[in-house]
């Protein structure tokens, strides 16, 4: 989470992780990239659900 944050905040790119985190650039970009997945497709259910409503 602490890497995540470190992109997000600093706007660096993924490959620019510094090694002090101890994990892989790759690995932090794949925990990232299924939050986000997770993120939107709860965001797609729920304005589904409010659409019929």
């Amino acid at each position: 989470m602490d890497a995540i944050r470190y992109i997000v905040d600093n706007g660096t790119k993924w490959r620019a992780l510094p090694a002090d985190f101890g994990i892989p650039w790759r690995t932090v970009f794949g925990y990232f990239a299924r939050w986000a997945k997770r993120a939107s497709s709860r965001r797609s259910s729920t304005s589904c659900g409010g659409a019929s409503a």
